[in-house]
């Protein structure tokens, strides 16, 4: 159910591409819900809420690859979704029982984030060259080669946290290489599969574009890199997850925390 939106979309691809304005619609709805999905989930403490608000966050990012006129890479994007959500699902067991112990000791600093870097290039690369996409600095294709460039980034750092660098470096190597050129494959095999709706339309790259794409980048690198926050800015900042948090509860009407309000 929650792929249909994205199928729809992309079946009436070229009534969005005839009208631009959709698309700019959908490249807004898209960037907010992915953000806010994506926000709500690093703030839950009960692991089916943190996969619903993968799957919000997950479902707007693919929203938004529509926004961009590149509808094949959607598509991509929802059967890779598919089987991510499937072994979260598989997963949950694990990961309860995981967080019960204590976490194990992490390295970072410059050096980590330097080498992640490098393997997010590679991984990038490898995604633009055998997606066959012609990066353009001025259509959106570059924006999803970006993307593309922060999921390896950050798929290499989890990778070199989680030990010594030298034994950890050749292995986050070919991981990225592997998912960029797997990612890659898939693009370019889907938009050979809907060639014939001309849904590949990469669209000029416009001042929207660059403010969804620096909001992403944003949320990411302080996340990621767990900035400090003090003084007035830390108040802010918990005001707002306060804030952020209650909003990403359930409404009091959709519930039935008990047996007395309903009946069978």
């Amino acid at each position: 159910m929650s792929a249909g939106g994205g199928l729809l979309l992309a079946r009436f691809a070229p009534l969005y591409l005839a009208r631009p304005e959709l698309l700019q619609l959908l490249l807004v709805v898209g960037g907010v819900t992915a953000v806010t999905g994506t926000a709500w989930k690093l703030m839950q403490n009960d692991i089916k809420r943190m996969l619903a608000c993968s799957t919000m966050g997950q479902m707007g990012f693919m929203v938004m690859q529509c926004g961009l006129g590149l509808f094949p890479a959607a598509i991509a994007h929802i059967c890779w979704h598919g089987l991510f959500k499937a072994f979260l699902f598989l997963n949950t067991g694990s990961a309860v029982e995981g967080n019960r112990k204590p976490a194990p000791a992490r390295s970072g600093g410059w050096p980590v984030w330097l080498l992640a870097g490098c393997c997010g290039l590679v991984g990038a690369y490898s995604f633009a060259s055998v997606s066959h996409l012609a990066v353009n600095v001025a259509d959106t294709t570059l924006l999803l080669t970006g993307f593309a460039f922060i999921a390896a980034t950050q798929t290499a750092y989890t990778i070199l946290q989680s030990g010594s660098l030298t034994s950890r470096i050749i292995p986050a190597i070919v991981l990225t290489l592997l998912a960029g050129t797997l990612y890659g494959l898939s693009v370019w095999a889907i938009e050979s599969l809907l060639t014939p709706l001309a849904s590949w339309a990469p669209q000029p790259l416009a001042a929207r574009h660059r403010i969804v794409f620096g909001v992403f980048s944003l949320t990411w690198l302080p996340i990621t890199l767990k900035l400090p926050v003090t003084g007035q800015t830390s108040r802010i900042w918990q005001r707002l997850y306060v804030r952020a948090l209650n909003g990403s509860q359930p409404h009091p009407r959709t519930t039935t925390p008990t047996r007395n309000s309903y009946h069978y």
